[in-house]
């Protein structure tokens, strides 16, 4: 009986970036999309993006804009409108809704889901599913 389980690996502390540019490296990773919002790209995405760019990675930066981020259509609908469409993994920088939204939409995109969190705070790194708010109503929809 084969599974379609995927092993997870988790790095947690101050090697964790240098984690994730050595999984880019191992599994040939030379386009990805960074997703974060402003407080979030100060906190850590900064520091990913550059290190990546220094690894020969090219990053596609979506930087999402507003007061309150919320992983509704809209903003799903910016990610996918930013994505060039080449893009071998998606990675999100950040934490909760952020984690969420780029979960679905790298299990749309059909690429690699990968995650740098700013807090542990959340129980949803490693979920099967992301809180989205659809038509103003919270739902739990199947991701990666």
């Amino acid at each position: 009986m084969k599974s379609n389980e995927h092993t997870i690996e988790i790095h947690v502390g101050h090697e964790a970036l240098a984690k994730l540019i050595a999984y880019c490296g191992e599994h040939q990773l030379s386009r990805v999309a960074l997703v974060a919002d402003k407080n979030t790209y100060a906190a850590l995405g900064q520091q990913v993006e550059q290190a990546l760019r220094a690894a020969g990675v090219d990053v596609n930066l979506i930087m999402l804009t507003g007061d309150e981020i919320i992983a509704d259509e809209a903003y799903i609908f910016n990610i996918f409108h930013q994505a060039r469409g080449d893009e071998q993994a998606f990675i999100a920088a950040g934490s909760g809704t952020i984690n969420d939204m780029v979960r679905f939409v790298s299990h749309r995109a059909k690429t690699q889901f990968l995650s740098m969190p700013t807090a542990p705070s959340v129980d949803g790194f490693a979920a099967k599913g992301s809180s989205l708010t659809l038509n103003r109503s919270k739902e739990t929809v199947a991701s990666r």
